[in-house]
């Protein structure tokens, strides 16, 4: 394959030597593609290729040439710190936390609210202040750490957030977890972040000539403390897309806007869609700032016939997931512990979980149907009214029996949907209005969500939000249309698929015989839902 003007600007620059480089890989511009050009280009170099989990280091390992080798920050800290799996293995939880240390009868009165938190929920809040810390690149843990009580529950009001007493509670048993985790002779549990953060404050090395740092718009601060630490011979190369930062608000910082790069260069050349996707997407890269928008050069042809809904909360995915026959949900097992904290309280059991703050389901009802923050929970709670919460357990059940494998459209949040692609993609309205606080970040997921599908993205639930993003960014009303589908969702994206598959069928038959495509499947209800 040859190199687009981008590339082959990135593949100079590469063998040119010299300091750091920094590629802002627009969605779809073949990045990996990229990197695999430039290695191939060096072969005497050495490189370590760091991915962002491990399926993507799976998939990248086996495009990479052999002077590549493909890892992600935490095997590389555990090949280096070889912790006890002993203690990895250990479950660490709120209340283990709380028998372990002897304060299971400790209990904090608020000062606001007019209810307890238990030692339990504390423990909970210090195992995730301790995990910030690990996150973080910092040597020394500090109250600053202690995180919102939104980070650990799936609501929490800012009353609890503002509590002084409790916020003391939780640092003080966070700093007791951490002197446990760090002493190797404790048996203590630790986690995968523990021996991250004392790898990279031991100024744990990468034996390489050269660093590919991917998805670096989502790095932790320990991972760019582990960069920082590195011999300044090594050359570093940080990839990403910084309008795709969409985990900021768990404490990741965009690399590419923190470090001072020797060169900064962009991919902008999408193959995964055409122009008309690439002009809903630049809609919100206009509205975020960025000068360098996409150029769509996608064939806009079916690859397997895939529909994807995609959802910007937890809730509102659960609700279209349980309202749509023969649907996939992505994460099934993690909203099934969701709704089981939900049935607790409901039950009157109490919750441990998501909801362990609230002492009722009435208290959570007045939450969700008074306060502006507990919107996002309302299509859930209208879900158990209709359907009731034994049947919505039971749906969510079934689709981690059979392992989220079906014949219909896959149901996704928007965060578990990055790096993934459909031929066709609906958007949910279930977005906040713009105007509000932290809309870049809202931004940048909506610009994820308008850059998954291949063939067709129906974005007419949410034409009004981006409407409106527009008038916030322009100060005058928007001219770019989102077009409302003339037919269902998934009539309209079935006949694009089709029409693809027709043209690439008389292509083939001119060019001599091929396998006929297989029909794309169908929805088992009308739209993409």
């Amino acid at each position: 394959m040859k190199p687009n003007a981008e590339q082959q600007a990135i593949i100079d620059v590469f063998l040119a030597g010299g300091g750091s480089l920094a590629i802002n890989a627009l969605a779809g511009t073949g990045k990996t593609t990229t990197l695999k050009m430039a290695a191939s280009a060096a072969p005497g170099k050495r490189i370590q290729y760091i991915a962002f989990n491990r399926s993507i280091a799976d998939d990248a390992q086996a495009k990479m040439p052999r002077n590549v080798e493909v890892s992600t920050m935490h095997a590389l800290a555990y090949r280096a710190m070889q912790p006890d799996r002993g203690r990895l293995e250990m479950r660490l939880n709120g209340g283990y936390v709380a028998r372990t240390l002897d304060v299971a009868d400790q209990r904090v009165q608020m000062s606001h609210g007019g209810f307890d938190i238990s030692a339990a929920s504390i423990g909970g809040m210090a195992i995730e202040t301790v995990s910030r810390f690990c996150n973080s690149d910092e040597n020394d843990l500090v109250q600053r750490h202690v995180p919102s009580w939104s980070r650990v529950y799936e609501v929490a009001s800012a009353e609890i957030d503002q509590d002084a007493a409790l916020k003391d509670a939780v640092f003080r048993l966070a700093v007791k977890i951490w002197g446990l985790m760090r002493d190797r002779k404790s048996q203590f549990p630790i986690t995968h972040d523990t021996y991250l953060k004392l790898w990279a404050m031991a100024m744990g090395q990468v034996k390489t000539d050269v660093i590919f740092f991917d998805e670096a718009q989502d790095a932790s601060g320990v991972f760019l403390q582990v960069l920082s630490n590195q011999h300044p011979d090594r050359r570093i190369v940080f990839v990403g897309d910084q309008n795709q930062q969409i985990y900021a608000w768990r404490g990741a910082v965009d690399a590419l806007q923190r470090i001072r790069a020797d060169k900064r260069l962009y991919l902008t050349r999408s193959y995964r869609f055409g122009q008309g996707i690439a002009d809903q997407a630049n809609r919100m890269l206009r509205c975020l700032g960025e000068t360098h928008l996409l150029i769509g050069d996608g064939s806009g042809r079916s690859v397997d016939g895939s529909e994807a809904i995609l959802c910007r909360t937890n809730a509102r995915a659960i609700a279209t997931f349980c309202e749509t026959p023969g649907a996939t949900l992505v994460g099934g097992r993690e909203f099934l512990t969701l709704v089981r904290s939900l049935a607790n309280l409901i039950e009157g059991r109490g919750s441990a979980g998501a909801f362990a703050l609230f002492p009722s389901y009435a208290d959570l009802i007045d939450y969700a149907y008074g306060a502006p923050d507990g919107a996002d929970l309302k299509p859930l709670l209208d879900l158990v009214e209709r359907l009731g919460i034994q049947e919505v357990l039971t749906r969510l059940e079934r689709s981690v029996l059979d392992g989220g494998r079906s014949d219909g459209p896959v149901v996704s949040t928007i965060h578990k949907a990055k790096g993934r692609e459909w031929d066709c993609v609906r958007l949910e309205n279930d977005w906040k209005n713009p105007k509000n606080k932290g809309r870049a970040d809202e931004m940048r997921l909506m610009y994820v969500a308008l850059t998954r599908g291949r063939c067709v993205v129906d974005a007419s639930a949410v034409k009004g939000y981006l409407e409106c993003c527009e008038e916030i960014s322009t100060g005058k009303s928007p001219e770019i249309e989102v077009s409302e589908p003339s037919e269902p969702a998934s009539d309209l994206a079935l006949a694009v698929i089709q029409q693809a598959k027709a043209r690439a069928a008389e292509t083939e038959a001119a060019t001599g015989a091929a396998p006929e495509p297989k029909k794309p499947r169908k929805s088992r209800r009308r739209g993409l839902a």
